[in-house]
């Protein structure tokens, strides 16, 4: 119950700041049932899961359930929506690091990104890296740069 009182107060802050942007995103991620919630960057998501650390360094046994790997699941569902010109698949979020987990981290290391804005100018944002599908220390830095750039630059809607 910690959690949720300690998400719903910080998510309060980014929520007020960033109304605005809400209407502009689409394909939501999701946190909380039937409640739209704006992050401004990925720390957010330290918040509701713990960040993959260096002790597994993105090897997770995919019979075994890991609380880090909701966060990887997060991560890659939030750049599934923000980077919506990829065709990236949405995951679902268990914490287990089975296949459709795998193909995702590594259909986002092997991708260059280019971030769209409301002008339809694209930016670049991060260039592919190895694609062994595994979440380690390199893989999570790319997917902070890209969920930050695009919270900066149109928003994310995190969403259940």
């Amino acid at each position: 119950m910690n959690k949720i009182k300690k998400a719903v107060s910080i998510v309060s802050a980014a929520v007020l700041c960033a109304i605005p942007l809400a209407p502009s995103v689409s394909n939501n991620v999701s946190f909380f049932n039937n409640t739209a919630i704006t992050a401004s960057a990925s720390c957010l998501l330290d918040d509701f899961y713990p960040r993959p650390s260096a002790k597994y360094n993105g090897c997770y046994n995919p019979n075994v359930m890991y609380e880090e790997v909701k966060w990887i699941q997060i991560a890659c569902n939030v750049i599934a929506s923000a980077y919506g010109d990829y065709n990236l698949s949405t995951i679902k979020v268990d914490g287990y690091y089975g296949n459709k987990t795998k193909n995702a981290v590594r259909r986002i290391q092997e991708l260059t990104f280019f971030f769209k804005d409301r002008n339809k100018n694209r930016t670049f944002v991060a260039g592919g890296i190895t694609a062994d599908g595994l979440a380690g220390k390199i893989t999570v830095a790319k997917m902070d740069k890209l969920i930050n750039y695009a919270a900066k630059n149109g928003g994310i809607i995190i969403k259940k």
